[in-house]
């Protein structure tokens, strides 16, 4: 190994470890396949050029701001959150976890209530209504 060589790795060696340099044994970005130098963001297992690591829907450059993803696909909050949410048809707020699917309509768990007392629903049981929802007490009075 020549001196020349000897340099070159002990540089490569230097930079990956400050985060500025190429990423292990040089691997490239998955986006443009060049090897990774400078700046990076290490994501989903890879290691991008800052510049390439960008919301697979509206391109918008991720860099090191927070992001959602579907395998190894990344999305930025707002194009995830459209795409792949839905509001809820009582306070119109995402729906993150668990709902309820009532109407057509989904709901979080908490606020599928009868319209008009805002009690839950015995057994489950709801009468709809005009698209809304009413329990056994309030259906008569609606």
């Amino acid at each position: 190994m020549s001196d020349l060589d000897d340099l070159i790795g002990s540089l490569q060696s230097d930079l990956q470890k400050s985060g500025s340099g190429p990423t292990q044994e040089g691997k490239s970005c998955p986006v443009c396949t060049r090897v990774v130098l400078g700046r990076r963001v290490d994501a989903l297992g890879d290691s991008y050029h800052e510049e390439c690591f960008k919301c697979n829907t509206c391109a918008k450059i991720l860099g090191t701001t927070e992001f959602y993803h579907e395998g190894k696909t990344p999305f930025c909050d707002e194009c995830f959150r459209t795409s792949r949410l839905t509001k809820c048809a009582d306070c119109d707020e995402w729906i993150t976890g668990k709902y309820l699917e009532a109407m057509n309509q989904k709901y979080h768990p908490e606020h599928f209530r009868c319209v008009t007392c805002k009690g839950g629903f015995v057994d489950n049981s709801f009468f709809p209504k005009n698209n809304r929802a009413y329990c056994a007490k309030c259906i008569n009075s609606a």
